[in-house]
């Protein structure tokens, strides 16, 4: 009896330090295709083991991707080869279980860290992030079936099925088993039976399924309830609440009320897009992305529908509807109408373009040109006028009547100088009886004094070169007379200003 209390306690001394040991940290080292485990004082405890094939990606070589002993970058379980088989390995080189994977090829994005997960389906290996539970998860390939571990080994789904794939959006996964496919959640729980003949995520609502039944299609919600039963020929997708964007075998789209069962606009539409507040633009004929720049834009028939009212809003089909500033343009090559953010018009004419800072619309009425103001939403300048532009350094609009009589308006819309001058340039403008100066403030300067205005230089003040009874004058910009010139200094001036 001595003996055996002595022997036990010896025993109980022991324990410990044979646990220690078993719980060693080890790190691994990378060299020559292999991988060695270390202890703290550099004896090799575990390996070499020959590593699992390269890493085909972007940015990481194998070696960088799998890291040396620097924890922050070492993934765990390692992969590595013994007798052509894949095995995984734990952090201290031990195997995580006892399974070995039918592996070929090894590739993986971008970022290979602890909280990766790593798929090896279909005799491949692929890394991924649960950005829900921050977990790593194994889908694992052995004798041709597919099953999911965790990382320290346990199993969460059997090895019996022909393919799984990770669902980022919904953390779970899609399990196929023969023809057909169902839903398993993260942790291995079944959400739906196998009876969907394909299941993926819904193209626009990225928080449903489009599933696929018996060659008709409908949507699921994550947690495995039909949203809307598979009675489509191709996927749909939800645009807003109780109404789905339909495809027809052609790729055309319509909309289709899931309230009252009802096609609310027909699939022959190759575009819609979602505008603002319920209002959607459809477009006929768009142009594929290699043909945009060789298409006649007024092949395209464009048209907005509110979904809110379920009616067309606009009258017509255009060419092109574009927003400038707080308003709509739509044109067709004989007409365009300005609306406002719902859709009610605002102007139409039968041309009309933004201006250089867009606040601005030239637009034309039986060949006359006026000024819409996009933000004030009033014309600003009737269509009276031959010809209209814009001066931004004056913030102007420089007009022409059909008689070529110029004048100018300010922004607000002022007349600054009524069209009647035969001529206009920077400040200065000319009449039959001669040429003068005027200001954007305070109009007329000077009266049509000047045979000619001749030169325009800058300097600390605009200074012009005028010429009045075969004299020349020097005034700066409010008209005020310098100096007299003689002839040569004149055409010393000419000659700089030729020069620039």
């Amino acid at each position: 009896m001595r003996y055996f209390l002595l022997g036990t306690i010896i025993l109980c001394f022991l324990k410990p330090a044979t646990t220690h040991a078993q719980s060693e940290k080890l790190f691994p080292i990378i060299e020559n295709n292999t991988v060695r485990f270390i202890n703290y004082s550099g004896v090799i405890i575990r390996g070499p083991y020959e590593l699992g094939p390269p890493v085909d990606s972007w940015d990481f070589s194998y070696t960088e991707s799998f890291g040396s002993a620097d924890s922050s970058m070492t993934l765990f379980p390692y992969p590595i080869i013994e007798n052509n088989k894949m095995i995984l390995i734990d952090a201290n080189g031990t195997p995580l279980t006892d399974d070995i994977f039918d592996l070929i090829t090894f590739f993986g994005d971008t970022f290979l860290y602890n909280d990766s997960l790593i798929s090896l389906d279909n005799n491949e290996v692929k890394l991924y992030k649960d950005e829900k539970t921050r977990q790593s998860i194994i889908i694992g390939s052995k004798k041709g079936k597919s099953g999911v571990l965790n990382r320290a080994g346990k199993k969460i789904l059997p090895f019996k099925f022909d393919e799984i794939i990770w669902n980022e959006n919904s953390s779970s996964f899609l399990v196929k088993q023969g023809a057909l496919w169902g839903v398993y959640d993260r942790y291995g729980e079944p959400l739906t039976p196998f009876e969907f003949d394909f299941i993926g995520n819904s193209l626009q609502n990225k928080s449903l399924y489009a599933v696929e039944q018996n060659h008709l299609w409908g949507l699921m919600d994550f947690e495995g309830k039909i949203i809307i039963e598979p009675a489509f020929d191709e996927p749909v997708t939800y645009l807003q609440a109780d109404f789905l964007l339909t495809k027809n075998a052609d790729g055309q789209y319509g909309i289709y009320s899931s309230k009252t069962n009802t096609q609310l606009v027909p699939d022959e539409y190759n575009d819609i897009r979602h505008l603002r507040n319920g209002f959607y633009e459809l477009r006929k004929n768009a142009p594929e992305a290699d043909d945009i720049y060789f298409y006649n834009p007024c092949e395209v028939h464009v048209r907005i529908y509110d979904l809110n009212k379920q009616v067309f809003v606009t009258a017509r089909q255009y060419c092109e509807i574009d927003k400038i500033e707080s308003v709509w343009l739509a044109q067709n090559e004989d007409s365009a109408f300005v609306y406002n953010s719902v859709f009610e018009i605002l102007l139409k004419a039968d041309k009309v373009e933004p201006f250089y800072d867009k606040r601005y619309l030239k637009f034309v009425v039986d060949e006359m040109e006026g000024v819409y103001d996009t933000h004030k939403k009033f014309i600003l300048i009737a269509p009276q006028f031959r010809r209209i532009e814009h001066n931004d350094d004056q913030g102007s609009f420089e007009v022409m009547t059909s008689d070529y009589k110029f004048g100018l308006f300010d922004t607000t819309g002022r007349i600054v100088l009524p069209a009647i001058y035969k001529r206009m340039y920077s400040n200065q403008y000319c009449t039959e009886e001669g040429c003068g100066l005027f200001s954007m403030q305070s109009g007329l300067l000077t009266g049509p004094v000047y045979e000619d205005i001749l030169i325009d230089l800058e300097g600390p003040e605009k200074v012009v070169l005028a010429k009045q009874n075969d004299a020349f004058f020097m005034l700066v910009a409010d008209g005020t007379v310098l100096c007299k010139m003689e002839e040569p200094e004149v055409k010393w001036l000419n000659k700089y200003a030729a020069l620039g």
